[in-house]
């Protein structure tokens, strides 16, 4: 599946009522947001970071797939056109060492993304480390049971959350560096 280069307008406003593109809200606001709290030392600072750019991943996604005025007028409609798992291949897919189908990272990747996107933090099986990969099953852990006490073994995935943000953030670079930005009038013809 080919993407061809990306059309924007400026159609968002801001509070002194002039329009902008999504470029220009990644590059002046997004972007510098994103990369200060990847960069901090704390950790929670890092999770926000990740959160960030899950969201700009997934615009990113339906604007490059399926242009702007399918991807803006209604983007809840195209929910059924795509997959989480497309989004994360789409911006990690040279990245992984393996066939994604076959490792079951894209659906790691996946169900990261979901976390990130729906509860707003990784869900109780993920973690951020700082591993070498973006998602690495580390295997069995022994998690207590409440409702009895008892222990038993849960799979742990741990989530490097400096590639989690920097591979799409040079994607995303990328992809507003290489669109066309037309003010919204001219569109309209």
């Amino acid at each position: 599946m080919g993407f061809k280069r990306i059309e924007l307008r400026r159609n968002v406003s801001t509070e002194h009522h002039s329009r902008v593109s999504y470029r220009d809200v990644w590059f002046i606001n997004a972007r510098p947001t994103i990369v200060r709290l990847i960069s901090s030392g704390n950790d929670e600072e890092k999770a926000s970071a990740c959160q960030l750019i899950t969201a700009w991943m997934d615009r990113c996604y339906t604007l490059c797939r399926f242009g702007f005025d399918k991807a803006t007028s209604d983007p809840r409609k195209l929910m059924n056109e795509y997959t989480t798992k497309d989004i994360v291949c789409f911006f990690f897919g040279q990245e992984l060492e393996f066939n994604v189908d076959k490792t079951g990272d894209g659906d790691n990747l996946a169900e990261v993304f979901n976390s990130l996107k729906h509860d707003g933090c990784l869900r109780e099986e993920y973690k951020f480390t700082p591993y070498a990969n973006i998602v690495r099953d580390t295997g069995d852990i022994p998690k207590r049971n409440n409702q009895n006490n008892q222990r038993s073994l849960e799979s742990l995935v741990t989530v490097n959350p400096v590639r989690w943000v920097v591979t799409p953030l040079v994607k995303i670079d990328e992809l507003f560096m290489d669109a066309i930005v037309v003010d919204e009038e001219s569109a309209i013809i």
